[in-house]
């Protein structure tokens, strides 16, 4: 089993196309690979709930049998790892410098923004969960 995952951290506007790349952190990870069942099925379904929103998984229902059979979740051994970073400016010939063309770092930022409540039940007048309202004056 291989995934593979890559975060992306800046532009990297070069002089020339051929320079320009991007600054980024890289993970490749191979492994053997096996379903979960069970238990195990509703702890991995918490576990990426909490990932994104931590401690939400208190504050919703629990997974249904019926969501609960249309989940899978794999499980990979750690056998092999490789991980790549990029960072930095432009890498480019000396001679590009001295041209009358902007080239630096484009950082990338990825931000919570003002929650908006979807349109069933009385959401207006229900207030925010600890959860959301953490992420939400985090990004602030």
């Amino acid at each position: 089993c291989c995934v593979t995952v890559t975060a992306l951290d800046a532009i990297v506007v070069a002089r020339s196309g051929y320079e320009s790349s991007m600054n980024y952190r890289s993970v490749m990870i191979l492994g053997k690979g096996h379903e979960l069942a069970g238990e195990d099925v509703a702890h991995a379904i918490d576990a990426v709930i909490d990932g994104l929103i931590p401690t939400r998984s208190h504050e919703v229902r629990p997974s249904t049998a019926k969501e609960l059979a249309a989940t899978m979740f794999i499980e990979i051994r750690l056998d092999e790892m490789s991980m790549k970073v990029r960072t930095g400016p432009p890498d480019e010939p000396d001679e590009d410098h001295e041209l009358p063309i902007w080239g630096g770092v484009l950082p990338v930022h990825l931000s919570f923004g003002e929650p908006i409540a979807d349109e069933w039940a009385n959401q207006k007048s229900m207030p925010l969960p600890a959860s959301i309202e953490h992420l939400k004056n985090k990004g602030a």
